[in-house]
């Protein structure tokens, strides 16, 4: 339970379904009743980072995503973070599904 990584493909989905879809995840983990002493938290939790590919190489994509990671699991645990080209990581966690952001906002 301390700093695996995992690599999750979303074909044809955009930045509004990959936060739907990875929030969902991370909501489902930090409520389950798995313990971890390592984290602050007591219990499981994951910190994620998205990106995704548009034009960029995959290679790169990939590190967008690791870098944004990092930039998650600085901030604390169970965070989730979006790499954006012209924002740099954003902040997306604690965005309830009725909450999160439209289609255009996350594009």
């Amino acid at each position: 339970y301390d700093n695996e990584a995992f690599l999750f493909l979303m074909p044809d989905t955009n930045s509004y379904g990959s936060i739907i879809a990875t929030e969902r995840l991370r909501n489902v983990i930090s409520s389950s009743d798995f313990k971890n002493d390592k984290s602050p938290l007591g219990r499981l939790t994951i910190s994620a980072g998205i990106a995704i590919n548009l034009e960029d190489e995959w290679k790169q994509t990939v590190e967008y995503a690791n870098s944004t990671m990092r930039t998650a699991k600085s901030i604390g645990p169970n965070m989730v973070y979006l790499h954006s080209i012209k924002d740099g990581a954003i902040c997306v966690s604690d965005m309830a599904e009725d909450a999160a952001p439209t289609p255009e906002q996350a594009s």
